[in-house]
């Protein structure tokens, strides 16, 4: 990611950890992580970089901050300066950053990209009968994959009309120059792709703005596509989502009727771990059961003590609000919070 995306994260309002920003990035998310992502507007990101390296994340704040971009403060928090806005909005302008983030905590996008580019080039070598060709990829899970699907297609032709009909569509949607410049990129019959080396002094586009380009793209594909002739492909993607798969299990279980504590001793949790499971799904989910923990009339006392503090609700801090009411444990405070943000959020307060 370019040092100058990372200012879109940021705004002048809410100062903000860009600590919690890398660890989203990279997809090593904690109960923690996962709460401030909420707080600060990034549960988006989560995945979308999972070879950022820490030092060179730093290193491009660091950078930011020295140009006048960002604006440190005392407690690891930055903030944007009305000349990084308007540095970023002109930089905007001219560049492509990535859109439809959220697809990343639940699709192997990377992986995505090569099985879609390997079908593009199956089904055009189908279309003209030919069989001897050096495929796209080595990688060999996408392989099998496109492989299995083509073979389970009782038509074949039909098959291949209705994957060239969804890739029309998708790129008639688009934006005519990004469309050109991701059916450059594509490999079919008798047709070689272009490098983003050869896109770009084409089309006058930064590499790295047509890298983006074609994530976009791809992005768009996996989301209008769902439940189309290729959704055994999408499956096959599956990222397993922004909260660890024993989490899931977890609130799974605890939906079916299963109680915290016997899920403990069945996979010989401590209470702390299965509580953290709790709080991520209720972070991530629209539905999650707060009356469980949270009533009404005790959403609305804690709210009260929470105002009569100097720190807004998510700032505040378990052991302050123990002080106030001494019987609250950590997972009712803490869910009162998430209740608090999202209502927020989406404008219920």
């Amino acid at each position: 990611m370019r040092k100058e995306e990372l200012l879109g994260y940021f705004d002048s309002e809410q100062p903000k950890r860009p600590s919690v920003l890398r660890q989203l990035l990279k997809g090593k998310t904690t109960s923690s992580s996962l709460y401030w992502g909420l707080v600060y507007g990034w549960l988006d990101v989560i995945k979308m970089d999972p070879d950022l390296v820490n030092e060179q994340f730093k290193q491009d704040i660091a950078d930011l901050v020295q140009a006048g971009y960002l604006a440190a403060n005392d407690d690891h928090t930055v903030y944007l300066t009305g000349q990084g806005r308007k540095y970023y909005q002109e930089w905007r302008h001219v560049h492509w950053p990535l859109q439809r983030t959220k697809l990343f905590a639940d699709y192997n996008i990377e992986r995505w990209r090569v099985i879609l580019r390997l079908l593009v080039q199956v089904c055009s070598e189908f279309s003209y009968a030919n069989k001897n060709y050096i495929v796209v990829t080595n990688d060999i899970y996408a392989q099998n994959q496109v492989r299995r699907w083509f073979s389970g297609q009782n038509n074949k032709q039909q098959a291949v009309r209705q994957f060239t009909q969804l890739l029309r569509v998708c790129l008639a949607n688009c934006n005519p120059q990004e469309a050109d410049v991701f059916a450059n990129t594509l490999i079919g019959h008798q047709v070689n792709g272009l490098t983003n080396a050869q896109i770009s002094q084409a089309e006058n586009i930064d590499e790295d703005d047509i890298t983006n380009i074609v994530i976009n793209i791809t992005n768009r594909c996996l989301q209008e596509w769902q439940g189309s002739v290729v959704q055994p492909l999408i499956t096959a993607v599956s990222a397993g989502g922004a909260v660890p798969i024993a989490a899931q299990r977890t609130y799974q279980e605890f939906m079916q009727g299963v109680p915290l504590a016997k899920i403990r001793q069945i996979y010989h949790l401590r209470q702390s771990t299965v509580e953290e499971h709790m709080l991520d799904n209720a972070i991530v989910l629209d539905d999650f059961p707060y009356c469980h923990w949270v009533s009404s009339e005790l959403y609305e006392q804690l709210k009260g003590l929470a105002f009569t503090g100097e720190t807004t609700i998510a700032n505040w801090r378990f052991r302050e609000a123990q002080q106030l009411m001494p019987e609250l444990d950590f997972i009712t405070f803490r869910l009162f919070q998430i209740m608090y943000v999202k209502g927020e959020k989406d404008g219920s307060h």
